[in-house]
């Protein structure tokens, strides 16, 4: 968890830890499992542990992608410009004067599942343009002094 801010308002989000811990439990699961038949077939005598390691592996590189795509995660004021980056998808940059409104609300994106809808950071710009930021990964203090700082400073209209 990262989180700053100073007097000339910059701020910086990034992904809580809880959020490594639980994405990545999911695959680290089954590697004890299979750290136990490796070693079971090694004191057999078998030495075709080729196709045991497949698991593991996959496992391991599972949880090295999951932990690069939440250390992408980051939302920053600094200067007059709001920054925010979610996973693997480039920095996006809004001046803060742009910015009309920010608010979370419940979003129904075409990506989520069943059509439930997801909390979203909302962010509407003066052309009326809505950026919704996925907040899953923030801490929710985070998110409560980005709009502060957004809404309650005064930084936009």
């Amino acid at each position: 968890m990262s989180r700053h801010l100073t007097e000339n308002r910059s701020f910086t989000a990034r992904s809580q830890r809880i959020s490594y811990f639980v994405l990545n439990a999911a695959p680290a699961l089954p590697i004890p499992l299979y750290v136990f038949l490796i070693g079971r077939a090694i004191y057999s005598g078998n030495q075709q542990t080729g196709d045991i390691l497949v698991v593991p592996l996959l496992c391991i590189a599972s949880i090295v992608f999951i932990s690069v795509w939440l250390s992408g995660f980051k939302i920053e004021i600094r200067q007059n410009d709001l920054y925010y980056r979610t996973g693997f998808s480039k920095t996006y940059r809004l001046k803060l004067t742009d910015i009309e409104k920010a608010e979370l609300e419940f979003v129904n994106k075409e990506h989520s599942r069943r059509g439930i809808p997801v909390l979203s950071l909302v962010i509407t710009d003066c052309k009326q343009e809505k950026h919704c930021l996925n907040i899953k990964p923030f801490p929710i203090d985070d998110i409560q002094q980005l709009l502060s700082l957004l809404n309650k400073d005064k930084m936009i209209k």
